[in-house]
């Protein structure tokens, strides 16, 4: 997490450098031009890879759009 925090803050890009010499998974871009799909990297005890964005849906495209009316 250290090497592409450092990495974005020093260059704008999470997978510019390895600061510690350790190799590390490529971090995708959230959308990239002309995709149809937005990636988010999903990091747990056992794993670290890029997974399709749960949140990118219709669905949750219609309640962000209704947000002035469904409110807490």
């Amino acid at each position: 997490m250290k090497d592409w925090y450092l990495g974005f803050v020093l260059n704008l890009d999470p997978n510019s450098v390895s600061n510690s010499g350790t190799p590390k998974p490529f971090w995708p871009q959230y959308q990239t031009p002309n995709a149809l799909n937005f990636t988010v990297m999903a990091v747990n005890y056992t794993m670290i890879g890029s997974n399709p964005d749960p949140d990118a849906t219709p669905r949750c495209d219609f309640f962000h759009g209704q947000s002035y009316v469904v409110r807490n």
